[in-house]
């Protein structure tokens, strides 16, 4: 009897001394696995909040692109019109200068009819010609004026265009901030549950093998839930690295 108890005594220690040792080790790697998934969710989110800002440097740098080569359109029509103006004064000058002369040979030449007819006629036709070079230059003047105003609208349109993209970028880095949200919830809800595995792991009082047993489910669990949680993770990095890239793209074909 005195062997059989001393058997069990030793036995119960054991249990008791292996109880222990799993519930450390539970506890210790627990610890572990929530401080790595914090602290992957902590980087997560600074990528995040870097890609946030780099992306909106880039949009207002395409806006002001934008904005800088409107400004030179409306620049280039305002100096084409003014040359434009010029020409047309220069042009009237000559005109009247020319009809000028013309008075002047009219009657310097009135004995001669003949040349002085001549003569007439001659101016006249270089008048008109005149008169028509004039025509052709405010043609040109027009086409000219026509093409910048289209320039300029299609510069505006590009620019609206920007912001519509700009709003759709914002729409994308919600979406992630909402994910990020879920991903902080998921780990907050790993935690109450490894809490609770404990409580009920310190309220139990079964045999040592069924302990171990529920200790390693509970462990395998935990486990299971932190690879879904680092492979969530690693989506949302992914998608964010082609969300930016083709931010990118499309601001470098803005910019073109």
């Amino acid at each position: 009897r005195d062997a059989m108890l001393k058997s069990l005594r030793s036995i119960e220690e054991a249990s008791a001394a292996s109880e222990e040792r799993v519930q450390k080790d539970h506890s210790e790697g627990m610890r572990r696995s929530e401080e790595a998934a914090r602290a992957e969710a902590a980087a997560l989110r600074e990528q995040l909040m870097e890609q946030r800002e780099a992306m909106l440097g880039d949009l207002q740098r395409s806006e002001e692109a934008s904005l800088a080569s409107a400004e030179c359109m409306q620049k280039a029509h305002s100096e084409g019109l003014q040359q434009s103006s010029e020409v047309a004064m220069e042009a009237r000058g000559e005109a009247a200068e020319l009809r000028e002369e013309l008075w002047n040979q009219q009657a310097a030449a009135a004995a001669d009819s003949c040349q002085n007819r001549a003569c007439t006629e001659e101016f006249q036709r270089h008048i008109a010609r005149l008169e028509e070079a004039q025509m052709e230059e405010r043609s040109t003047v027009a086409e000219r004026v026509r093409v910048l105003q289209s320039e300029i609208a299609a510069s505006e349109a590009g620019v609206a265009a920007q912001t519509s993209r700009a709003a759709a970028l914002q729409a994308k880095l919600e979406e992630l901030a909402s994910s990020f949200a879920d991903e902080r919830g998921r780990l907050e809800r790993i935690s109450e549950g490894r809490a609770q595995a404990m409580e009920a792991m310190a309220q139990r009082d079964g045999s040592s093998a069924l302990l171990v047993e529920e200790t390693r489910a509970a462990t395998r669990q935990l486990e299971a839930q932190r690879a879904a949680a680092e492979e969530e993770a690693s989506a949302l990095t992914t998608k964010a690295d082609e969300w930016r890239a083709s931010h990118e793209e499309e601001v470098r074909s803005g910019e073109q």
